[in-house]
């Protein structure tokens, strides 16, 4: 019987997850075109899926790890939802609409013919689409008649962010990686519009070394054809270099962010105890600014690096003795904003710090409004901002100061070396005839170049000062960055859990400084047991269930779901298979409906046993909208019992086999409570409950007694009842 009921809660474990792959689709709606909700399609061949998976994957270079999707699983979501799991790739289903294949909608997987085989579908000159068979890895070029035979569902893949990134250029790497094309467009589309650039001083010297000397009329035609011919070439190439630019500005931003939030989501919960909300928000926004100096100005440093060197090559080529003179003064325009950012960057630094410390207060005065307003704290804490604020402010300042200080200087070197350079053109001109070192048309070309070649030199310097500036910006986000994802990619998959879980020799506190909340704690709950935790406050029940959920982990001992390790096992499928609800556990503002499913898509037979295991059915009925009446944030237009049954209905909509109630019940009334207790007793699943009220836990099989982080004594309710110690010293206060 047991095998059975594992058996049916496997299949429905499956269909949840596949709701649940859909749903996280939704979410992802604005990041490209607009999803479906049609039904997965089935394959019979893991490996085949892998391989699509990889070819399509290529592109943008992402590494898929084959496993054993073919052994068990032959719905197509679940078995991409495994690859994808294993291989640390985001996915999400789209709709092929309208003409896709003559839009850039970068590369995806597809379904291809009567049979509905995996095909994969590439772009990779971002002008046309080409079906690549995975089994013959045959190319064929999409065109109206191949897509009628292409299913209109398709799947979109994005990579995700390393658990470690120790310095900048990791950064740059994952939003470089695989747009090699691109970047080679871009640096030929610079070359050439460089090596064309050279036109105009070879001109010059033509024009006023051969031309207007000899009034040769025909070769001055030819100038200005010339003229006219690299102009347009320069704004072709300058209109490609553009376009190519923009283009990976969006996809290295669509990447990023993706990337990013997934690696906030996958961060421990530990992690953000560390931070204030508003300095993790600042050290989160850190690092799109990061992402938006690297992709820019590392192509615009290449470019300026080449346009630099060609032109100087050109100076060079024309008067060496002038080429040291604007190189001397270009390199004193780089040591004067060297020593600049110098100065600036400890105060950048501090600046970014004071700003974490003003978005976490200012968060807190937001959350706290109502608490500062009853204690009349206003004054102290605009205060407190106030000081916050002048300092960074005086900081602002003073960088501003060096900047300006720095740009006067600067500004000034150009019309310095612009003099030196003709001083010294000067002295070459005016020699006896035939002693010449320098024509005027000479001079004229490696004016020319020199122009060009100062701009270039500039931007150099600018843009790697910019990306130096970065540092400070490197130190607040790098926490982010470098703190290990909360679940490895290669945990084990989670199979379905048949209620067993055991606690050994657990200890456990918050931190070194702090005393310990759990020692050498055990518990074992077998599957059907109902078990229930009492205890003073303070004695660890909550951390409990944190450490339970594996939220926290403990410094000693084990804690295992069918006799497999936690710490081994993939979180996410775990938490997934649990039905939690905590004292901190709430109403979001929305429907019911939404409150009930929070996020995840059920079938009607699981909303209605969940409306019927908490007997919400009256309440049901006593609503005009019923499951679309809008609940506020908190629920504060409902009873706490009402709340509370909400809660459970949530916690118990996808069927756990593991239900885990904190103070769930505490507002209920001794007749709604009975109800609901016996209602769970039927469902057959593990449970434990931590209560205040000792009447929860009077039909539990067990009662275990915490004090002071440890089992004090242990026996059905009835025994301890009879027993001196404190469950009965407990019993007896609830009942005075």
């Amino acid at each position: 019987m047991v095998d059975k009921d594992i058996s049916i809660q496997k299949r429905r474990r499956r269909q949840k997850e596949d709701l649940d792959a859909q749903m996280l689709h939704r979410s992802l709606e604005a990041m490209g075109t607009v999803l479906s909700s049609d039904h997965a399609h089935t394959v019979e061949n893991g490996s085949i899926l892998a391989r699509v998976c990889q070819i399509v994957g290529e592109q943008d270079a992402l590494e898929f790890v084959a496993g054993d999707e073919s052994s068990s699983d032959h719905d197509l979501m679940i078995q991409l939802q495994q690859l994808c799991r294993r291989s640390g790739v985001r996915y999400r289903r789209v709709t092929l609409s309208g003409e896709w294949w003559l839009r850039d909608s970068g590369p995806f997987v597809a379904f291809f013919g009567a049979d509905q085989r995996p095909v994969a579908l590439v772009n990779p000159s971002s002008e046309k689409y080409y079906l690549v068979d995975p089994v013959s890895s045959q190319r064929s070029v999409v065109d109206a008649t191949t897509a009628q035979q292409i299913h209109p569902i398709g799947f979109v893949f994005y990579r995700g962010m390393p658990d470690m990134m120790q310095r900048l250029r990791d950064f740059a790497f994952l939003c470089f990686r695989g747009r090699s094309r691109e970047l080679a467009t871009v640096a030929f589309a610079g070359l050439i519009a460089s090596l064309v650039g050279l036109f105009f001083p070879v001109a010059n010297k033509i024009l006023f070394d051969a031309v207007i000397p000899n009034s040769d009329v025909p070769l001055l035609g030819q100038l200005l054809l010339g003229f006219f011919v690299a102009r347009i070439a320069m704004a072709a190439f300058s209109l490609t270099r553009s376009y190519t630019l923009m283009r990976l500005e969006a996809i290295f931003q669509n990447r990023l962010q993706a990337a990013l939030w997934d690696k906030v989501l996958r961060l421990p919960t530990r992690f953000f105890r560390r931070y204030s909300a508003g300095d993790l928000i600042q050290r989160v926004g850190l690092v799109d600014h990061i992402r938006e100096v690297v992709s820019s100005n590392a192509i615009r440093l290449l470019m300026s690096a080449v346009f630099s060197v060609v032109y100087f090559a050109a100076m060079l080529y024309y008067s060496p003795k002038l080429s040291m003179v604007g190189l001397i003064i270009v390199a004193a325009g780089l040591i004067i904003t060297s020593v600049a950012t110098a100065y600036i960057l400890p105060l950048t630094r501090k600046m970014l710090e004071i700003s974490g410390q003003i978005n976490g207060s200012l968060v807190q005065v937001i959350e706290g409004v109502n608490k500062i307003k009853v204690a009349a704290a206003e004054k102290r804490v605009f205060a407190y901002w106030a000081r916050k604020f002048a300092k960074r402010e005086r900081l602002v300042l003073r960088a501003q100061a060096i900047e300006n200080r720095a740009a006067a200087l600067g500004g000034a070197l150009p019309t310095i070396g612009l003099a030196a350079v003709y001083w010294v053109a000067i002295e070459q001109l005016m020699v006896g005839p035939g002693q010449q070192a320098l024509t005027i048309g000479t001079f004229l070309a490696f004016s020319a170049a020199y122009t060009p070649f100062t701009q270039a030199i500039s931007d150099v310097a600018g843009i790697a000062i910019d990306i130096v500036q970065l540092h400070p910006y490197w130190e607040r986000a790098k926490p982010i960055l470098d703190e290990a994802a909360e679940t490895p990619l290669m945990q084990e998959k989670v199979s379905v859990l048949s209620g067993d879980l055991e606690m050994e020799h657990v200890s456990f506190r918050y931190d070194d400084e702090t005393p310990w909340v759990l020692q050498d704690f055990s518990l074992q709950v077998n599957t059907g047991e109902f078990v229930g935790i009492v205890g003073r406050s303070g004695c660890g029940k909550s951390t409990l269930i944190r450490l339970l959920m594996g939220t926290e982990l403990p410094q000693r001992g084990t804690i295992s779901y069918d006799r497999k390790e936690l710490s081994t096992l993939d979180l996410e499928g775990v938490r997934s298979q649990l039905g939690i609800v905590l004292q901190e556990s709430a109403i979001i503002p929305g429907s019911l409906y939404e409150n009930i499913t929070f996020g995840r898509i059920c079938t009607p037979d699981q909303l209605r046993k969940a409306i019927t295991v908490t007997h919400l059915q009256e309440f049901l009925e006593g609503l005009p909208m019923g499951f679309d009446t809008v609940l506020p944030a908190g629920g504060s237009t409902l009873s706490g019992g009402e709340r509370q049954r909400i809660l459970i209905a949530r916690a118990l909509l996808l069927e756990p086999r593991i239900l885990i109630l904190d103070e769930a019940t505490s507002a209920l009334d001794n007749v709604t409570q009975e109800k609901v207790s016996r209602a769970l007793d039927e469902l057959g699943v593990a449970r434990i409950v931590i209560a205040h009220r000792l009447s929860t836990v009077r039909n539990a099989d067990r009662i275990c007694v915490l004090d002071e982080g440890r089992i004090v004594q242990e026996g059905p309710f009835a025994e301890l009842a009879e027993t001196a110690g404190l469950f009965r010293e407990l019993l007896k206060r609830q009942q005075a």
